[in-house]
């Protein structure tokens, strides 16, 4: 599975590097990318702050922490990802972000990060412990790693299978309450999950399954109360299966 990880740029030919390398923009899913890296950067820690962005890809996690302010390294399995990401980084004059080719699962990173970032990434690994227990050891005391993955479903998913069968890639469950566990398990003195964000928007916009969504939007305007149920529900119940994991060491 690793050697795929690996050869995956070359896989993906000429048309999939470009959409790789101008990410979340060439993105069928730029919105929903937009809106979550949003939170993401609510829930790290405030500028200044070392972050190590691992399975960045080709780095537009890492790009857009940096123009935030953060100091960030990149890592990434595949070369060519990296390659992808710094040029990307020349073309941009971004400063604050730096890449280095290295397995998250086999890393010794030093203990001086502020922050450790597994953005749609973690879900890629062998063994998803050996990755947090290396994002554990290169935070400080009182660190913070933000985990933000497909939940319940995606392995299954008919995008996810053509993805195993044609590149021999990892993919994936990687749901809140597995992150939470081995988390605490490791040392991590905190485990928090969160809504993804737009999963959140999706409940305010009522298109919800099994009802037609002007049907619902009309039944959730006439009954205030009925609108509060829904969405607490809704909240708790992707909260659970497909959540933002906040670890604190």
């Amino acid at each position: 599975m690793k050697t795929g990880e690996i050869d995956y740029p070359k896989a993906i030919g000429a048309s999939g590097r470009r959409h790789a390398k101008y990410k979340p923009f060439s993105d069928p899913d730029c919105g929903r990318h937009l809106v979550e890296i949003g939170q993401v950067i609510c829930l790290l820690p405030d500028t200044p702050a070392r972050i190590l962005d691992f399975g960045c890809g080709s780095g537009w996690t890492s790009i857009f922490l940096a123009n935030h302010g953060y100091d960030v390294l990149g890592v990434d399995i595949a070369p060519g990802m990296i390659e992808l990401a710094e040029e990307r980084c020349r073309e941009e004059n971004v400063s604050g972000a730096r890449f280095e080719v290295g397995d998250f699962e086999n890393l010794n990173p030093g203990g001086d990060f502020d922050g450790v970032l597994f953005y749609d990434s973690l879900h890629h690994a062998e063994d998803e412990r050996a990755a947090l227990k290396v994002a554990f050891e290169a935070l400080k005391p009182g660190g913070v790693c933000v985990v933000c993955e497909p939940g319940e479903g995606h392995e299954v998913n008919c995008y996810s299978r053509e993805a195993v069968e044609r590149y021999n890639v990892n993919e994936k469950d990687m749901p809140p309450r597995l992150v939470r566990r081995i988390g605490r398990s490791l040392g991590f003195t905190a485990a928090d999950i969160h809504p993804h964000p737009f999963d959140m928007l999706l409940a305010i916009s009522a298109t919800g399954r099994g009802v037609p969504a002007a049907k619902l939007r009309s039944r959730l305007r006439r009954f205030p109360m009925l609108r509060v149920l829904v969405l607490n529900y809704f909240a708790w119940w992707r909260k659970y299966s497909n959540g933002i994991v906040v670890l604190v060491k």
